[in-house]
């Protein structure tokens, strides 16, 4: 299991694509940001774009602390649980309280991701010093993710739900984990969007 030191690190929410600022993870529940996480391994790969502001918040201790981490990289293979015991190992219900991978189906049935995921930890300090050290033993890229916090993620992924129409799985590999009292969870669907399926699907 990685090992974490404390750190004073504080950094500003900066996105992690090739897209336009205003894009955010939000997006990536049905597509991968555009130039976010492949070339994998290559010397040459650009840098990703950091607004002026953003940059110079770096080493502004009064910008927003970092709890919310967008991890790259992943192997194809790599899941929401996987993904928080792998950076966490047996201190992820101490570390953090959400995780979440994007997940879909190929023509064949079978589960893929899109090669990046996000973990949300309950300490800046942890988070903080991730972002410093990395992830050892991995070729995980590491970046702030422009959601932070447990409640924003959580905010973000069903306002994605809503934009696709209430329609797309739902099942328990798709949705993000939450801690719970005895471990990882799938989030619970929540009423509202538990009608607005049924009106859909036409079994209300």
């Amino acid at each position: 299991m990685a090992s974490y030191k404390n750190t004073g690190l504080c950094v500003r929410n900066t996105f992690l694509s090739a897209e336009t600022s205003s894009t955010s993870w939000c997006r990536s529940e049905s597509s991968p940001p555009g130039g976010a996480i492949g070339n994998a391994g290559r010397k040459d790969r650009p840098a990703l774009p950091v607004k002026s502001d953003e940059a110079s918040a770096l080493n502004n201790p009064s910008e927003p602390t970092v709890t919310t981490l967008m991890i790259g990289r992943l192997p194809p293979g790599t899941t929401s649980r996987s993904l928080a015991e792998t950076v966490c190992g047996a201190l992820a219900k101490v570390l953090c309280d959400f995780a979440f991978v994007a997940q879909d189906r190929t023509n064949s049935g079978e589960l893929r991701n899109f090669r990046f995921g996000f973990l949300n930890f309950k300490d800046p300090a942890v988070a903080a010093s991730i972002l410093e050290n990395g992830i050892p033993n991995t070729r995980f890229t590491v970046f702030p993710s422009r959601e932070q916090g447990l409640d924003n993620n959580l905010r973000c992924y069903w306002g994605g739900v809503e934009r696709r129409g209430f329609t797309g799985e739902l099942t328990d590999e798709f949705r993000p984990l939450v801690m719970g009292a005895t471990g990882w969870e799938a989030v619970e669907i929540p009423k509202m969007v538990q009608t607005a399926r049924s009106k859909v699907q036409g079994t209300a």
